[in-house]
């Protein structure tokens, strides 16, 4: 999907309004807006928004005012890769207080809460006859994965290594400042700040970090904001800071699958949260139109990295700043920033199946102090217990994507751009499998199975370490009802997997809340009433 001038993929925008968010003319803006939907100074924020933080960008304007719920656009949209994330301090129309399995699946969706999600889905299955039944048709195969799914679910993660005195923008594939004057102003705005965090990722004050290098590659990476500061916490704004146009990218064409439900339909009607297309704390400024594919790389799944705030990102001071794994779509968690036994164990934690990490190395010549980012993008199954995948596997390794290297080639470049060739490469692994004998990651119908077929996998996962039983009785419950085993072989394997007298409870009973309890009190689900 291509952003075009009137927004997303033929969506039309709201009345009295352009493609990209501002006022028409002869339109005029709200109380205490601009035209362009940023808040005037002396503005009071609206009741429930809090505050930003933000420094003033100097001459450059406000930075990091109060959040306003969806700005002059009214409430925001889910944050799908079809959504408008609104501006920080929004969250879109509040869900009513949840009651049933299938309304916790929506609200832990539309917190980020992904393996909370997840569970809740898989409760609802296990709970109501009818939506059981219907598992015959939901329960898919992963050739790459050798196994039946309700859904593929991802991890991103970023393992970034700097020097340990760098505190400045990672400057990653369209964010790299002019090559040409060390210390000097970058294309299209001057600077003066230098490139390490010393001076700021970028410029003085509310300058420009790094203009609008690369057009070639996909336009204005937006505004850097002023000195100082850490990356983005989570969400897309975190790749985006790292990897810059090849994480932005690869999230883009990642989400297209997962929306369009190439890794399982169960997901794609979810709810995505309304705020993750930015990941950015209070002040951190606009986070811009999530999921325009092929607009400008700050757009682009992340929106505009920030204006201002209390500081653009700041290099290594990002990778204390990573909070815990954050949904931005159901099915999609952002791991964070850490080394890969760090985001394994968190992927495990997650109950993810695959994961993505971002290898990204940064150097600074203390020359020129021009900054070195070079990525590369490995995907590893997540190791499963009984499952065929091998402990720490590298699946596909993308080649190295340097940002200077990148930049100077589009000066020249006269065939496909080297980040969309690799994000296809990537995505040819997911859609087609990683070589020959390799499968698709993405899901298809199930197989043609033989009882003893069914049978085979129900005595394995039964067998097995259980990490995950939600999901593994989804998968006994389907072949149930696609009468691939018998109703006393699915209650053996319920008992094998929760126990005895807990199986025994909940096959006394078909009432949903009574089902519910016997889960609840097997410690299998997260939270059961609506309060928090």
């Amino acid at each position: 999907m291509t952003g075009g001038p009137g927004g997303m993929g033929g969506m039309t925008p709201p009345p009295g309004m352009t493609g990209s968010g501002t006022a028409m003319g002869g339109m005029k803006p709200p109380p205490g807006m601009s035209p362009t939907g940023m808040p005037t100074a002396g503005m009071s924020p609206p009741p429930g928004a809090t505050p930003g933080a933000g420094n003033p960008m100097g001459p450059m304007g406000v930075a990091g005012g109060p959040g306003i719920p969806g700005g002059p656009m009214g409430p925001g949209m889910p944050g799908s890769p079809m959504g408008m994330a609104g501006f920080p301090g929004g969250g879109g129309t509040p869900l009513p207080e949840p009651v049933t399995l299938l309304d916790f699946a929506r609200r832990a969706f539309r917190e980020g809460n992904d393996k909370e999600g997840f569970d809740y889905l898989c409760a609802h299955y296990l709970c109501n006859e009818k939506e059981g039944d219907e598992l015959k048709s939901k329960l898919k195969w992963s050739a790459g994965l050798k196994r039946p799914v309700l859904a593929v679910r991802i991890g991103v993660g970023v393992n970034y290594a700097a020097p340990k005195d760098f505190t400045g923008d990672p400057q990653p594939v369209g964010r790299v400042k002019d090559l040409a004057t060390p210390g000097g102003g970058a294309p299209g705005m001057g600077g003066g700040g230098g490139r390490r965090g010393r001076g700021g990722p970028g410029g003085g004050p509310g300058g420009m970090a790094g203009g609008m290098p690369g057009m070639a590659g996909g336009g204005m990476p937006g505004m850097m904001g002023s000195p100082g500061g850490s990356a983005p916490a989570e969400g897309r704004g975190l790749i985006d800071h790292y990897t810059g146009e090849f994480g932005t990218k690869f999230l883009e064409e990642l989400e297209k699958r997962i929306s369009d439900g190439n890794f399982g339909e169960v997901l794609k009607d979810f709810e995505s949260p309304p705020n993750a297309g930015n990941g950015r704390g209070p002040g951190m400024g606009m986070p811009g139109m999530a999921g325009m594919a092929g607009g400008m790389p700050g757009m682009a799944g992340a929106g505009m990295p920030g204006m201002g705030g209390p500081g653009g990102p700041g290099g290594a001071a990002g990778a204390g700043s990573s909070k815990e794994p954050k949904g931005i779509m159901p099915g999609l968690v952002i791991l964070g920033v850490g080394n890969k036994d760090t985001l394994e164990k968190k992927a495990k934690d997650q109950n993810l199946d695959l994961m993505f990490i971002f290898e990204v190395t940064v150097k600074q010549s203390l020359k020129t102090e021009i900054v070195n980012n070079t990525s590369v993008l490995k995907l590893y199954g997540v190791q499963k217990p009984g499952e065929v995948q091998k402990p720490g596997e590298v699946i596909f390794t993308s080649a190295a994507m340097n940002a200077v290297g990148i930049t100077k080639a589009r000066e020249k470049l006269k065939d496909k751009d080297p980040v969309d060739v690799e994000v296809q490469r990537v995505m040819h692994v997911l859609d087609s499998g990683a070589g020959e004998g390799k499968g698709a990651f993405v899901v298809s119908d199930m197989p043609p199975l033989q009882p003893e077929h069914a049978m085979l996998r129900v005595t394995r996962i039964t067998a097995s370490e259980e990490q995950e039983p939600l999901a593994h009785l989804v998968e006994i419950r389907a072949f149930k009802a696609m009468r691939l085993i018998t109703d006393k072989q699915y209650q053996d394997g319920v008992k094998g997997l929760i126990g005895p007298e807990r199986a025994e409870a909940l096959f006394k009973t078909d009432k949903e809340e009574d089902r519910k309890a016997v889960l609840a009190n097997a410690k299998l689900l997260p939270r059961t009433t609506g309060k928090r």
